[in-house]
């Protein structure tokens, strides 16, 4: 919730946000419950999805089985780092979040 908030998405958690936090156990990364969820809940083909993460370890394995668009948001500063064995062939590399928009739009 922290990071939702400090987002400024507090007002969309019961629509659009499906988080392991919240969810609890069974929705831990890289589990893909939550993206069938959201596809179910709009109808929205995984192709059609977009998932946004900072975690190379976790974040991409359930997105990239699914065939969701998986951007990568590469924060210098940030806890988790590249490594080789991260498994981010097919994602989209930025290093802010800013640059969601210039992803979507290429």
């Amino acid at each position: 919730m922290k990071k939702i908030n400090a987002l400024g998405f507090e007002n969309f958690v019961e629509d659009i946000i499906i988080t392991d936090g919240l969810g609890g156990e069974q929705f831990r990364k890289p589990n893909d419950i939550s993206f069938r969820i959201m596809q179910n809940r709009w109808r929205i083909p995984f192709e059609q999805m977009v998932y946004v993460g900072d975690n190379p370890s976790k974040d991409f394995i359930a997105p990239k089985k699914l065939g969701v668009m998986s951007v990568w948001i590469d924060n210098e500063d940030g806890l988790h780092r590249y490594n080789e064995s991260s498994g981010l062939e097919g994602c989209h590399r930025i290093s802010s979040v800013s640059e969601v928009y210039r992803v979507l739009t290429v």
